[in-house]
């Protein structure tokens, strides 16, 4: 295969038939619950952040897992909180829930749930930790988009969504909260930006419209080596300010929910039966390991390969035949560049520190075929 043929790890084409149609009103589709729209999926997490936060100012301290996406520190420092980080359970990528109830303290305020990939923390067992403890429970489900409104947010004080480039409803930028009308948190009286313009909807236009090129693997296979772009790369950047959403992006909103909601899961099912085939002793299953229902869609199918150096092997010999693997985050949050000074006094996260050594990602967008699933199972066969 040409070394410039590359399937991405992730992604959707964003449908853009909404640009210049006006202003479509999306929030029935997040009815009973109020929902506000954002400029990116950190700002909305920030937002839901500042809001529990100011329920009582003694409090500032945001519980998270150890290995996540370092946008949620972002997010946290903006939000004026203080993060602190949870381990592992071990093989999971769920929080360590002894760990988790032995460092709330006097000054916790808000745990947040990471939905991995499509695969949910255990809710209700969190949910009980935070109503006993006095805390708030935020679901950070950028990974994943709730096609059951009323099961996710019935279970959480807020949920948080992303609408970024490689998220389940891609819009190229975005994100939102959903709140219960009934909470006692009050809703940020954030609206939606109606002032864009139309040179603004040609540039979104043309930058979605160049997104969706990319996407194709003989386009993706060159541009990945543009160090410009940093396709790829995890990093800590700090949050500047919370903006509301465009309604240039909010009016492409309906459509790409539709798309998402009739995405098929045929190949995480075939990589669900297939991944058997490799051995229980050399990979763990992260879905059927965390009894994940099967009619979920997942943005990524994640396995454990249990010998480290034979994932990166895997790794590798994947993407030289083009079939879009990926490893996620290269480091467990205090490893990552631009954190270590702010998270310098957290240490010893030994089980996250051996999932981010192990973890292999696999496509599961609409360009992967079952054909594709074959030759990654018949690779990982080979190595392990």
């Amino acid at each position: 295969m040409s070394v410039f043929y590359q399937h991405t790890p992730v992604g959707e084409r964003i449908h853009l038939a909404g640009v210049f149609k006006g202003h479509d009103e999306v929030s029935n589709y997040f009815e009973p619950y109020g929902v506000e729209f954002y400029n990116s999926g950190t700002e909305a997490l920030a937002s839901a952040i500042v809001r529990c936060l100011k329920e009582d100012d003694s409090k500032n301290e945001v519980l998270v897992p150890a290995y996540t996406c370092p946008d949620l520190i972002s997010a946290i420092i903006f939000a004026g909180g203080q993060p602190v980080l949870i381990d592992f359970e071990e093989n999971s990528s769920w929080m360590n829930l002894e760990e988790l109830t032995n460092k709330i303290g006097p000054a916790s305020a808000v745990i947040i749930a990471v939905n991995f990939l499509g695969i949910r923390e255990r809710i209700e067992k969190l949910r009980s930790i935070a109503s006993e403890k006095g805390l708030r429970l935020i679901e950070d489900s950028a990974q994943s988009f709730p096609l059951n409104m009323r099961k996710y947010v019935d279970s959480t004080d807020l949920t948080v969504l992303s609408f970024g480039r490689g998220k389940p409803v891609n819009m190229g930028s975005g994100g939102a909260v959903i709140y219960n009308k009934s909470d006692s948190i009050p809703a940020s009286g954030n609206e939606t930006n109606l002032s864009d313009s139309t040179i603004k909807k040609i540039s979104y236009y043309l930058r979605s419209s160049l997104y969706n090129v990319v996407l194709s693997p003989f386009v993706f296979g060159f541009v990945r080596y543009v160090p410009l772009l940093g396709i790829g790369l995890t990093r800590y950047k700090p949050l500047a300010s919370i903006q509301p959403m465009d309604t240039t992006i909010s009016s492409c909103l309906d459509q790409n929910i539709k798309q998402f909601c009739s995405k098929g899961i045929d190949i995480q099912n075939s990589y669900r039966e297939r991944i058997s085939e490799l051995g229980a002793k050399k990979v763990i299953n992260l879905p059927v390991k965390t009894n994940m229902d099967k009619d979920i869609p997942l943005l990524r199918y994640p396995i454990l390969i249990l010998d480290s150096g034979k994932r990166v092997l895997a790794h590798d010999r994947l993407n030289a035949e083009g079939l879009g693997a990926s490893i996620m985050y290269p480091a467990i949050l205090p490893s990552l560049n631009g954190l270590e000074d702010v998270l310098v006094s957290q240490k010893g996260f030994v089980n996250a520190q051996y999932f981010a050594e192990r973890i292999l990602t696999l496509p599961t967008h609409r360009r992967i075929s079952l054909r594709d699933v074959d030759k990654i199972i018949t690779i990982l066969q080979d190595i392990l």
